[in-house]
């Protein structure tokens, strides 16, 4: 699994994130042009300027992509945020849709 590790000081903040992934073709289940994908991530702040506390902010991801023709697909994809350096520290859900396209 490929690892990503970079850090960077902008004076008031030290952070460094990370972060890896997982990608399935759809041989298994008969969609060979399909993909079913995880990932894991997470980007660690010290002197977080609205809260004053230090910590991880991790997220994962899910997606699958529908192959629906040779140049049409379409993605579903859904993001668990936590820990999120802000006063409300309550956890989040995204979700999203959408159609990759080759022209």
């Amino acid at each position: 699994m490929p690892v990503v590790y970079t850090r960077h000081d902008a004076g008031y903040t030290d952070s460094a994130t990370g972060s890896y992934g997982l990608k399935l073709t759809g041989g298994p289940w008969g969609r060979a042009n399909n993909a079913l994908g995880l990932a894991n991530g997470a980007i660690t702040v010290s002197n977080n300027v609205l809260t004053g506390q230090d910590g991880d902010e991790p997220a994962a991801e899910v997606y699958y992509r529908w192959q629906m023709g040779e140049n049409l697909g379409l993605a579903a994809d859904g993001h668990y945020l936590t820990n999120l350096g802000r006063p409300m520290n309550r956890d989040e859900a995204v979700f999203g849709i959408g159609a990759p396209a080759d022209f």
